[in-house]
């Protein structure tokens, strides 16, 4: 019983977090007027891809959302196996796993873009520090709302 109310909670979690980073982080750094600017300057490079491409806005809403919500239960089930070793406690817990991601997918993959695609260096940049941000304020609520519904207590 115990476990299956961990369970509960681990995707109640998963549900907020997606709310939050998803909704409202990723679309608040997006749609600021400079970077919209930014991408609205490049949106005819012949590296972008249109949304015909994807069968339409509706089609890359639907990818782009699936995709989200697995690599978003990814990181919460690598948070929780990884919780025992990270520094802090709280929110510095959460600090640290947030720069963890950063340095292990985000970083590594701007630079891979940087290395192989004809792509805007500032577009990629911009991507590289948009989404650091977003996933450094995902692990500060993802240890927020652990401690919050107690997913794992600090003994």
């Amino acid at each position: 019983m115990k476990i299956k109310a961990k369970v509960l909670r681990l995707v109640l979690i998963g549900i907020i977090l997606f709310v939050i980073s998803n909704m409202v982080i990723d679309n608040l750094l997006y749609m600021n007027p400079i970077i919209r600017q930014v991408f609205e300057e490049y949106a005819n490079h012949p590296a972008m891809k249109s949304m015909d491409y994807f069968g339409g806005m509706s089609n890359w809403l639907l990818i782009n959302t699936g995709f989200s919500i697995l690599f978003l239960a990814f990181l919460i089930i690598l948070y929780k196996f990884l919780y025992n070793i990270l520094p802090g406690k709280g929110l510095v817990k959460g600090l640290s796993y947030g720069i963890f991601i950063c340095l292990i997918k985000i970083i590594p993959e701007a630079f891979n873009q940087y290395m192989l695609l004809n792509y805007p260096t500032i577009l990629i940049l911009i991507q590289m520090l948009l989404n650091s941000i977003s996933i450094i304020i995902f692990g500060l609520l993802l240890s927020f709302l652990f401690n919050k519904f107690k997913i794992i207590t600090d003994k």
